[in-house]
C-alpha cells in the first residue's frame, strides 16, 4: 500500500506522510507545554507549532496545504505531532472528521485534578493580566462561578466526556491517558510512558535530562475562595469516579480529596450554587445550546464542502 493517499477535494489532496501521526488533546493547565518541549527535543519527532489549532479552527479557513507547512519538511523525523490543548473540547463532528483525515492516529491525554485545573485556569489570568488585555482579574465569587462554569471550561474539564466521545471512534489502544500528578512527581515514567505509545526511542538522552520546570505557574493559588474549591469538588465528582471505573488509571487519591473538599461545606454556599444553578447556569446552557446548534451545522456544512468526505 503506498505512504501517500489522495482523496478529491476542492483545493487539495490528502498528503498523509504530512499529516501528524499523533495529537496531545490536552487538556489545558495539564502540562502540554511542558511535553511539547520534551517531545520537540526528541531526533525521532518534528512538531508543529504549540496550538496550531487546525481541527477545531484553521480547518475551515486554511486547507490542509497550510497544515502540512506547518511540520519541518527538511526533517527526516518520522513521527509527526500537533500539542493543541483545546482539542480535547472539541465536538463529536469534528472528532469523526480526524478520524476519517487520519484513521490511524494517535492521541495523547493529559487530565488533571478537576479542583487544581480550574484553579490553575483561573491563577494564570490574575498573573498573566498584565500582558493579556483579555484576561480576568476579578475576585468576585460569582464571576469566578461564571468563569469556571463557561461551555469552553466545562468541556476542558468533563474528562468523562472527553474520553467517551474519542474512544467512539478511536480504539481504545490508539489513546493514552495518562495523570498530570506523574508528571509532576516522576516526569520521567511520563515520557517513557508517551515515547513508548509513539514507536519513539524511549532510551534517548533526553530521557536523562528530564526535569519538572514549572510553566506558566502562578503565585495566587492561596487567593481562591474555599467556596469556590467546594463547587467544583462537588461538581466535578462524580465525573471523576466514572472515569475511574471505565479506564485503567487509579483515580482514588483524587476521589478521596475532592470528597474530603466537598464535605466541608457551609449553608450559605449550598444557597450561593442554588442561585448561580439558577440565574446562570441554566440561562446560559440555554443560550449556549440555540445558538451552538446553529454554528455546530454551518461549520458541518465547511468541512463537508472543504474535504467532501463520505459516509461511504
Amino acid at each position: 500500500m503506498k505512504n501517500t493517499e489522495e482523496k478529491s477535494a476542492d483545493f487539495f489532496t490528502i498528503s498523509y506522510e504530512r499529516l501528524p501521526t499523533f495529537i496531545g488533546i490536552g487538556s489545558q493547565r495539564c502540562g502540554s507545554t511542558w511535553l511539547d518541549n520534551v517531545l520537540r527535543s526528541h531526533p525521532q519527532i518534528v512538531m508543529a507549532p504549540k496550538e496550531s489549532s487546525f481541527f477545531n479552527l484553521h480547518i475551515r479557513t486554511e486547507g490542509l496545504e497550510w497544515y502540512y507547512k506547518l511540520f519541518d519538511e527538511s526533517s527526516a523525523a518520522s513521527i509527526r505531532g500537533d500539542i493543541t490543548p483545546t482539542y480535547a473540547a472539541m465536538f463529536p463532528e469534528k472528532v469523526a472528521f480526524v478520524k476519517q483525515l487520519i484513521p490511524h492516529l494517535k492521541i495523547v491525554l493529559i487530565i488533571r485534578n478537576p479542583v487544581d485545573r480550574l484553579v490553575s485556569q483561573i491563577t494564570r489570568q490574575w498573573t498573566y493580566s498584565y500582558t493579556d488585555k483579555g484576561a480576568l482579574t476579578t475576585r468576585n465569587l460569582f464571576a469566578l462561578l461564571r468563569q469556571v462554569d463557561t461551555s469552553l471550561s466545562r468541556r476542558l474539564t468533563n474528562y468523562l466526556t472527553i474520553y467517551q466521545i474519542w474512544t467512539h471512534f478511536f480504539d481504545k489502544n490508539s489513546i493514552l491517558i495518562e495523570k498530570y500528578d506523574t508528571l509532576a512527581h516522576n516526569p520521567q515514567i511520563l515520557i517513557s510512558k508517551v515515547l513508548t505509545f509513539l514507536n519513539a526511542d524511549a532510551t534517548y538522552e533526553l530521557l536523562q535530562d528530564v526535569s519538572v520546570k514549572k510553566y506558566n505557574q502562578s503565585k495566587y493559588k492561596d487567593e481562591i475562595p474555599s467556596m469556590l474549591k467546594w463547587y467544583l469538588a462537588k461538581e466535578w465528582l462524580p465525573s471523576i469516579k466514572k472515569l475511574n471505573e471505565i479506564t485503567d488509571l487509579d483515580l482514588n487519591d483524587w476521589i478521596y480529596e475532592m470528597s474530603d473538599i466537598a464535605s466541608k461545606s457551609r449553608f450559605q454556599w449550598h444557597l450561593i450554587r442554588i442561585f448561580h444553578k439558577v440565574y446562570f447556569v441554566v440561562p446560559y446552557n440555554f443560550a449556549y445550546l440555540f445558538a451552538n446548534l446553529v454554528r455546530r451545522k454551518f461549520r458541518l456544512i465547511q468541512l463537508r464542502k472543504y474535504l467532501k468526505f463520505n459516509n461511504s
